[in-house]
């Protein structure tokens, strides 16, 4: 396990979408024999964390694969094993709300090219202990990268109104950290990032103080 600290420089959203073309040029470079062993690796990691073995419910996301996204079935496998509540994001215009994933569940392609449930099962998200988050970089502070629409952003700022505050896991390949992301004041950081090598955990600045 690592731990890390740093400050995020100003950076112009042109910035970002090189960053974003960056990654996602790297992750699709991945020949998909080495993603498959990589996303067995990282879901062995992902499951032997407390804040995942001690969850009630987990939010995963189900990957974008013509992006290069980590794919998330071979620990979705152990979460099912794992008699976990297993929820993924389901998008109803703006926004993002959880809906319960089984093995049974039918699939379908959702607005943002990834895959949810044809027929939404509304889950009880005050059961929910822990986020999973795909991303496209982040930085040694948790500062996450994604593809600029702000759904997890707005969806976990949903879950903190109402009360909820789950543990918030990025899963992304080792390759996909970077030294410094800048953030605006609606970002929600990451408190963990797992990927095939193992666990880092965050903290800010502002941290040292409280």
């Amino acid at each position: 396990m690592k731990t890390f600290s740093c400050f995020a420089p100003q950076m112009h959203e042109s910035e970002k979408d090189t960053l974003r073309a960056r990654f996602t040029r790297l992750r699709l470079e991945n020949p998909g024999s080495s993603r498959a062993a990589l996303s067995i690796e990282a879901a062995r990691h992902a499951a032997a964390l407390p804040e995942i073995a001690g969850a009630r419910g987990v939010h995963i996301y189900l990957p974008m694969k013509a992006k290069g996204e980590l794919d998330t079935a071979p620990l979705i496998e152990l979460l099912l094993a794992m008699k976990k509540t297993v929820m993924v994001p389901v998008v109803k215009g703006s926004d993002m709300v959880s809906a319960i994933l089984e093995a049974s569940v039918e699939l379908q392609p959702s607005p943002l090219g990834n895959l949810q449930p044809r027929h939404l099962v509304p889950a009880d998200e005050s059961r929910l202990d822990a986020v999973l988050l795909p991303l496209v970089a982040v930085d040694r502070c948790g500062r996450r990268l994604g593809f600029g629409k702000g759904y997890y952003d707005r969806f976990l700022s949903r879950l903190s109104r109402e009360g909820f505050r789950p543990w918030r896991i990025g899963y992304a390949y080792s390759f996909q950290m970077t030294d410094c992301i800048p953030s605006d004041p609606w970002d929600q950081n990451l408190d963990i990032l797992v990927h095939e090598r193992g666990v880092v955990r965050f903290f800010l600045e502002t941290d040292l103080d409280s």
